[in-house]
């Protein structure tokens, strides 16, 4: 009995070195869960700053779109004035400009089929020997052939093709010479003896700013009625008719002049 009563207390000895061994791992687990809910807490607060940091950012770069959006906005207003302010002086400097003339070297042939151009100083001899200035031959320097297109649009024949030459005389005075020369209107069929209609057209050959100032002329001559516009020696010249004096033309300024008239 004895016996039995010591190997009782032996096992509740055991039993409560058990539970307390238990409750100590128990207390140990407990703490672990709160540091590790403590380190939770922390990332939590953490990433609840990070968001509002980055809703910060996100306002800020809402409000730079709208700065951006506004700068471009007004540096495209002033590229559009700046455009503007530049025509306008380019208006303004171009009606002041006085076109002086410049004596060419060079001159236009046109109106060439393309079945003679293939040689073209032969061509050019033919047109020069037409209106009587054969032995000027011997002073063309180059020659630079063109290919044009005539427009037949509204015919029905098949479309053909012409050829323009630019020819380079010796000196200006030359050039001049030969444009004083065609006195009168030159045919296909007179200069190649061929069965073929249409004209063969002799100019002086113009720079660019005299061109284009010709161009602008004959624009306003149509509008205006005027009779007749002519390039002499470089010189823009018009006529509103017969009786009517002549009109030199050299600038910007002397076009609207001349288109009030």
């Amino acid at each position: 009995m004895e016996d039995m009563l010591k190997k009782l207390m032996e096992q509740q000895s055991t039993f409560n070195k058990n539970m307390t061994d238990s409750m100590a791992q128990q207390t140990q687990a407990l703490k672990r869960q709160g540091k590790v809910q403590d380190d939770m807490n922390i990332k939590i607060n953490e990433i609840k700053k990070i968001v509002n940091t980055l809703n910060e950012h996100e306002v800020r770069l809402g409000k730079l779109e709208q700065h951006n959006e506004s700068l471009t906005l007004q540096i495209t207003a002033l590229n559009n004035d700046n455009q503007k302010l530049s025509s306008e002086f380019c208006l303004l400097k171009q009606s002041d400009t006085i076109y002086t003339p410049k004596l060419s070297s060079e001159i236009i042939m046109s109106g060439i089929p393309q079945t003679h151009s293939t040689n073209p100083l032969t061509a050019t001899s033919k047109i020069l020997h037409s209106i009587g200035a054969s032995h000027q031959v011997d002073d063309i320097l180059d020659i630079r052939s063109v290919n044009k297109q005539q427009d037949n649009s509204t015919s029905t024949l098949p479309t053909e093709i012409k050829s323009t030459f630019i020819i380079n005389f010796k000196s200006p005075q030359i050039a001049n010479h030969i444009i004083d020369k065609k006195r009168r209107v030159l045919t296909i069929k007179q200069v190649f003896d061929i069965d073929r209609n249409g004209s063969i057209y002799i100019n002086e050959f113009l720079n660019a700013e005299t061109h284009s100032l010709y161009g602008r002329v004959k624009e306003v001559a149509r509008d205006i009625k005027c009779k007749y516009v002519w390039v002499k020696q470089g010189c823009i010249f018009a006529r509103m008719n017969d009786g009517a004096d002549k009109i030199h033309i050299r600038s910007i300024a002397d076009l609207d002049t001349f288109k009030a008239s």
